[in-house]
């Protein structure tokens, strides 16, 4: 995991300075989230509280359904709001699609770059700035290595979540030059779940990847248990994931990627442009391995020291 030092952004001592210049005057904004408010939503309301700054919020809720997540944006008036903050991936990149003026604040999106979502981590080239929860894929790798001997991963995703299809192509690609076998496993509902199982334990895959998918995190506490009780460890790269049931997981708290988000509203109420506001992963020092004790103790995994040392541990 050598490179993860060169990617994470720190967080800059001046965003706390910027805050005060901010105009005492309540804000507007508008919040759209994917699957109902997330304690990324509350991490960014109590780092604006913080940091004195006043917004009126209107909230929206697509229940992870496109058709109205569309229906919504194609009859908001932008010009409303001082900024507009997205949770995930598809609301992000759909809400960029319709709005081009408002700034866009994202949180919990896996790939801002590769889905298309910003030019680049230094220059959105729109009017769009966030914050990513992902630890890269290839240290996830060298992490699950680390776990123990495995010939084969397998991730079992919704083949229609932006995430989930740069996941699979890299992990492809990348346990492919590491000599290891892969397992692609998609699954678009609930009733599919049942014959993903099967195909993972036809196919011996011996670990699977969880990777950052609403519909995956939405149904974990009915898939991993079917998983572990064959003994099959699970990495999960969200923390809601572990907490449902994943063996481990280096993750990010949703509430310290909204906190983080806040110093960059901070930065645009005070006029700053979001293409010249460099998007950012959570800084490293907030990132956490965080591991299942139940699930560890029924699949009876036996972890190394060096993983447990300095882990937080979910009971």
């Amino acid at each position: 995991m050598k490179n993860l030092n060169k990617i994470f952004c720190t967080t800059v001592t001046v965003f706390f300075l910027l805050t005060g210049m901010v105009s005492a005057a309540a804000h507007n904004a508008l919040f759209i989230n994917w699957r109902g408010a997330t304690p990324c939503d509350a991490g960014l309301r109590e780092g604006l509280k913080q940091s004195g700054i006043e917004v009126d919020v209107e909230e929206f809720n697509a229940d992870q359904d496109k058709a109205k997540l569309d229906d919504f944006l194609a009859s908001i008036d932008e010009a409303k709001y001082d900024f507009i903050y997205t949770f995930g991936t598809t609301v992000s990149i759909k809400t960029a699609a319709k709005v081009k003026n408002t700034p866009i604040l994202f949180g919990i999106v896996t790939n801002p770059v590769k889905s298309g979502l910003v030019q680049s981590w230094e220059r959105s080239g729109n009017n769009v700035t966030g914050v990513s929860h992902a630890v890269p894929i290839a240290d996830q790798i060298d992490f699950i290595l680390m776990l123990g001997k495995y010939s084969k991963i397998g991730m079992i995703f919704n083949p229609n979540e932006k995430n989930s299809q740069i996941a699979d192509k890299e992990l492809a690609t990348q346990l492919a030059a590491k000599g290891l076998g892969y397992g692609a496993y998609p699954v678009e509902s609930e009733s599919g779940i049942d014959a993903a199982v099967a195909k993972v334990l036809a196919d011996k895959v011996d670990m699977i990847y969880l990777p950052s998918d609403s519909f995956i995190t939405s149904q974990a506490d009915k898939l991993i248990p079917k998983l572990s009780e064959h003994g099959i460890p699970t990495y999960g790269a969200l923390e809601k994931t572990v907490k449902s049931g994943a063996m481990v997981g280096i993750v990010s708290s949703y509430f310290a990627v909204g906190k983080e988000l806040s110093y960059k509203v901070a930065e645009v109420l005070n006029g700053k442009k979001p293409s010249d506001i460099p998007s950012n992963i959570l800084p490293l020092e907030l990132q956490t391995v965080l591991i299942n004790a139940k699930t560890v103790e029924q699949i009876k995994a036996e972890l190394p020291y060096s993983i447990l040392n300095g882990a937080t541990i979910f009971e």
